[in-house]
C-alpha cells in the first residue's frame, strides 16, 4: 500500500450533480476568474474519494477541509469560509476546500486532486497548451500538497519555495515565500516528519510531466545557506507560523 500522495490544486466550477457520488466539474485556472464558453470541456469526478472518506489507495482527492487543529470538518452542507466559527474553533490553515461533496451548498471553489490524475485528465480539459496552470507567477509545487500516512494517522503539507538562511545539520532557518510576496522567516529540522515532507519521497512526484526541464529542487538535510528550492512544510506548522500560499485557488475559501 502506497504510503504517501501528492496532490495538485485548481479552482473548480461543479456544473451539475449526478448523483450523491459523482459531480461533473469545469476546471478552472483559477476559482476567481471562471471562464465559460461554448468550448468549455467538462471532467467527472467523486466528490467522495477523499482521504478522510475511503481507504487510502482508492482516494483521488484531499480533503473535506480541516480545523485548526487539522482535523478534518466532514461533510458539511456548505463549507463556510477562511476564519468562520464552526464547533467552536475557527478555520484556519490553508486546506479549506469549498467544492462539494454536499449539495445544495458552494458550487465553486478549490480542488485538491491526486497529481497522477490531474496531469492525465484534468489539466488537457482547460489547459491544453500546458502554459496557464500553474499560473506563471508559481512554480507547480507551490500548487501542491501532500500526505503521509504514519501509523494510521494521516500527516498533511504544502509545497513552498524557501530559501535556506542559515544551516546546522539537518536543522535550517528558512525564508518562506508566500503569495503575498511577504516572505515568512521559521526554522525546520528537515528530518522531522511533524515538521515537514521527506523530501525522499518529493522528488519524483512534484514533476510536471509536460515540463520536466523546471528547476524542482528540493531542499534536503544536506542543503546549505543559500540553497533555494521546495519545502513541504506540515499544515499544522503552517497554521502555528500563520504561513500562507497559493495552494487554495484563488476564490477557493483560503488566503
Amino acid at each position: 500500500m502506497s504510503r504517501h500522495k501528492v496532490f495538485c490544486a485548481f479552482g473548480a466550477y461543479a456544473a451539475n450533480i449526478s448523483d450523491p457520488s459523482t459531480t461533473l466539474i469545469m476546471p478552472m485556472v483559477n476559482a476567481k476568474t471562471p471562464v465559460i464558453d461554448a468550448n468549455t470541456k467538462f471532467v467527472t469526478l467523486n466528490l467522495h474519494k477523499r482521504l478522510n472518506n475511503v481507504d487510502w489507495d482508492e482516494a483521488i482527492m484531499d480533503t473535506t477541509g480541516l480545523d485548526e487543529d487539522s482535523v478534518p470538518l466532514g461533510n458539511l452542507p456548505k463549507y463556510p469560509p477562511f476564519g468562520a466559527i464552526v464547533n467552536g474553533k475557527t478555520l484556519r490553515g490553508i486546506n479549506l476546500l469549498t467544492v462539494g461533496p454536499v449539495f445544495p451548498g458552494q458550487h465553486q471553489g478549490g480542488i485538491y486532486l491526486e497529481h497522477a490524475k490531474f496531469f492525465a485528465e484534468v489539466r488537457p480539459v482547460f489547459d491544453r497548451a500546458k502554459t496557464a496552470w500553474p499560473q506563471p507567477e508559481f512554480v507547480p509545487y507551490e500548487l501542491m500538497s501532500s500526505a503521509l500516512l504514519v501509523g494510521g494517522k494521516v500527516l498533511r503539507y504544502h509545497g513552498f519555495h524557501a530559501t535556506v538562511v542559515e544551516s546546522v545539520g539537518s536543522k535550517k532557518k528558512l525564508s518562506v515565500k508566500q503569495s503575498s510576496g511577504v516572505p515568512v522567516m521559521v526554522t525546520v529540522d528537515l528530518t522531522d516528519r511533524t515538521m515537514c515532507d521527506d523530501p525522499a519521497l518529493l522528488t519524483e512526484s512534484i514533476l510536471d510531466p509536460a515540463h520536466v526541464d523546471q528547476n524542482n529542487a528540493l531542499l534536503t538535510p544536506q542543503s546549505e545557506a543559500g540553497a533555494q528550492g521546495a519545502v513541504f512544510l506540515a499544515l499544522s506548522l503552517c497554521v502555528s507560523e500563520e504561513i500562507s500560499g497559493p495552494k487554495e485557488p484563488i476564490g477557493g475559501g483560503g488566503v
